[in-house]
């Protein structure tokens, strides 16, 4: 591939310790290497030098936008769900505290978990489930939502380190998101709430809950999104790589992908 293409390797997300040396030859075979987590960024950097970039989360900001308030034809509108509702935007997997979870929504039963896919997160009357839609369908989705609810398993070193793009899903309406503290969002503290334990996610829960719909906090959220839209990680890919156009990269990386078209490989 080196031979014919100018090879971009693409880390979406953090790689625990014991991967890691796996994806140190990525690297090395890689022309440039594209990475979202800050965290591992920052690892590769110290080791790579100058063929790590950092590169946004990003959200397809206009396409949500564009669908807001038109709807879904064949989308379930979860009226039957009662409010206010904590909206988790896919698999639960193993991807959150269940065991947390399920405390929380046992203190309060009138609040109710909505997760994405077959099954409940937690056996309880007040966690559900709604099918998977096709992507245009997402904004109606959002739309359904009281909070963002984002309770990952923290003990988990990949989750930890995890860059969740549901929260810049979120954003994009405004609607407030209470998560377990993952590192990466610990910029974002004055626009979310964070909590380690059932009781306080459930203080953030209630603050979401109390935020007035003008509040400043709502556009800031949405300007926020913007930032992390498509058509900025497509103008930080124009700065990185060798894609031609006025803003293209150093005169090493066009001699390196002169007579080569250019390939990604994702990990």
């Amino acid at each position: 591939m080196r031979k014919k293409y100018f090879v971009v390797h693409v880390s979406t997300d953090y790689v625990p310790g014991s991967q890691r040396r796996g994806q140190d030859c990525l690297v090395e075979m890689s022309d440039q290497t594209l990475v979202i987590p800050k965290s591992r960024f920052h690892q590769l950097k110290a080791k790579f030098g100058d063929k790590i970039t950092l590169i946004p989360q990003a959200v397809d900001f206009s396409g949500l936008r564009h669908a807001e308030g038109n709807g879904f034809p064949d989308a379930p509108v979860p009226a039957h769900i009662p409010r206010p509702r904590l909206s988790y935007l896919g698999l639960v997997a193993q991807n959150i505290n269940r065991r947390l979870l399920a405390s929380l929504l046992k203190a309060r039963p009138n609040w109710h978990f909505v997760s994405v896919g077959t099954k409940k997160a937690v056996p309880l009357p007040n966690a559900h489930v709604l099918p998977w839609l096709p992507r245009e369908a997402l904004a109606s989705y959002i739309e359904g939502a009281d909070v963002g609810f984002l309770p990952y398993d923290c003990h988990d070193e990949e989750r930890l380190h995890g860059v969740p793009l549901k929260m810049f899903e979120y954003f994009a309406f405004g609607i407030p998101v209470v998560s377990t503290p993952l590192i990466e969002l610990w910029e974002y503290e004055d626009l979310i709430y964070l909590g380690d334990t059932a009781r306080e996610l459930s203080i953030g829960i209630e603050a979401a809950l109390s935020e007035p719909p003008n509040s400043p906090k709502r556009a800031m959220r949405i300007e926020t999104a913007r930032a992390h839209s498509l058509e900025n990680l497509a103008r930080v890919l124009r700065e990185s790589l060798p894609l031609g156009g006025p803003a293209s990269p150093s005169r090493s990386l066009l001699a390196a992908a002169a007579s080569r078209g250019i390939a990604f490989a994702r990990c």
